[in-house]
């Protein structure tokens, strides 16, 4: 399935969006309370994207007074598509949401004149 999510073969149920642009797949995750340093993402070949975010450990060991609400945390493999460009994925954290850029390959491609 394009861009399943799944955590050793289980689904996992963090909510993300996907949309297809003309040159590249943007992927959104929910990321609340999250910076750029609580997330980590790596390629590890076949075409899956590893993505851990937050650390809900840490979280518990703080002395907290009054806890009611938790920052947002997941660890997720994202399915990749065929057809990316491995070495241009950018990610960023903005505004509690977690945006992936997934570039489409320039690689293989070509227009076939028609005669």
């Amino acid at each position: 399935m394009l861009f399943n999510n799944f955590y050793y073969g289980m689904p996992e149920n963090h909510p993300m969006n996907v949309k297809e642009t003309g040159d590249s797949w943007e992927v959104e995750f929910r990321a609340t309370g999250l910076t750029k340093e609580d997330v980590q993402i790596e390629y590890k070949g076949e075409d899956v994207l590893w993505i851990k975010a937050g650390d809900r450990e840490k979280e518990k060991k703080e002395d907290y007074s009054r806890h009611e609400f938790w920052k947002d945390c997941f660890d997720t493999r994202l399915q990749l598509p065929s057809g990316i460009d491995t070495d241009s994925i950018e990610a960023k954290v903005e505004n509690g949401i977690l945006y992936i850029t997934v570039p489409k390959s320039k690689e293989g491609q070509r227009k076939i004149e028609v005669k």
